[in-house]
């Protein structure tokens, strides 16, 4: 029996694959685990700074019953600067929320109806498109500006 053409195939069956994987997948499926883990890196890292040591300066910031109960999340915090003269003490920090039109407008009432000693500086909206989703989000940019009574 002639089994040349049977053997044939199946090394081809066999080889395709392995060619295939060698010499273009390989390196796409490497890339694309690599990506996914930076992408747990980074959130993870922008989770940590966004629980700075100022937080309870500013009281909203990290709290988040007050971002909790208006369904937006802190993407970033950033203290500008800190600076004292005849005993009081200025704050001012930069907070990028993320969420829906009303829950950050909501965030933005509450601020300025609840905590008296916080102040508005600048308020900035925009749609970010985050790095691998297709479908961009709300964000909003806000300066708050706190005076503190040192004791």
């Amino acid at each position: 029996m002639n089994y040349k053409g049977l053997i044939s195939l199946l090394l081809l069956l066999a080889i395709v694959p392995v060619a295939a994987w060698r010499l273009a997948l390989s390196d796409t499926v490497g890339a694309w685990f690599s990506i996914r883990k930076l992408s747990t890196q980074i959130e993870r890292l922008q989770a940590r700074d966004s629980l700075p040591g100022s937080m309870d300066r500013i009281e909203f910031v990290t709290g988040s019953e007050l971002l909790q109960t208006m369904d937006c999340h802190v993407v970033r915090f950033t203290p500008y600067s800190t600076g004292s003269a005849d005993g009081l003490s200025t704050h001012a920090d930069e907070v990028i929320l993320s969420g829906d039109f009303h829950a950050l407008v909501g965030v933005i009432e509450r601020i300025e109806r609840e905590l008296p000693s916080c102040r508005l500086l600048s308020v900035a909206f925009r749609m970010q498109k985050p790095r691998y989703r297709q479908q961009p989000e709300l964000q909003t940019t806000l300066v708050i500006q706190q005076i503190i009574e040192e004791l």
